[in-house]
């Protein structure tokens, strides 16, 4: 059984059940501008960031290129044994879903994560107990030749995932194989912020 894929089709399921109820939702109240006010998720690509959402501003190279430009859906984090933040974004034109996972199994206490430098790492490398990164990428729809889209779990991934505090971190010199197996890595650089 492969574990990582298992635990990536849940968070796909998840995150389609999350826009079935956001549809749901604006069904039900017609979008409903003036009775709330209008909140978007996305704000100008003209932020000082040059990023699209303050939350989130990774930059990828590869087959998958661009900058993130806004959110679709608002951040999925999750503290415990770690941190596991979620962001479905558009990046270079796809809609994509990038997922940021800390484990780390002595973080198990409020808040459930603790701040540090991860290095990133295939799971099947890591020794028991040991604190790692791992970055997941799938556009929502297929890439030519990139079907299952990228993972950290693969051989030939590096770089280092820093989370602070309240639940923002830095993504420094990702390297994320194709998951795959065949096809060239992305790059990963920039911030997250969960909140």
């Amino acid at each position: 059984m492969d574990f990582p894929r298992l635990i990536y089709s849940a968070r796909r399921m998840h995150t389609m059940f999350r826009w079935a109820a956001v549809g749901s939702a604006l069904l039900v109240f017609g979008a409903c501008g003036p009775c709330g006010g209008s909140t978007s998720l996305s704000s100008s690509p003209s932020s000082a960031n040059g990023c699209g959402h303050p939350g989130l501003c990774l930059t990828l190279s590869g087959p998958l290129s661009g900058a993130t430009s806004g959110l679709v859906l608002a951040p999925d984090c999750i503290p415990g044994g770690g941190l596991d933040a979620e962001f479905t974004t558009n990046v270079g034109g796809h809609e994509t879903s990038i997922d940021i996972l800390v484990t780390d199994t002595f973080a198990r206490s409020s808040p459930g994560f603790k701040p540090g430098t991860f290095a990133i790492k295939p799971s099947r490398e890591v020794p028991t107990g040991t604190a790692f990164a791992s970055i997941y990428v799938k556009p929502d729809k297929d890439l030519l030749g990139y079907p299952s889209g990228w993972s950290t779990d693969r051989a030939g991934s590096s770089g280092t995932v820093t989370i602070g505090g309240d639940e923002n971190g830095k993504v420094l010199g990702a390297v994320v194989a194709p998951a795959g197996g065949v096809g060239a890595s992305l790059h990963i650089d920039g911030s997250f912020n969960c909140r």
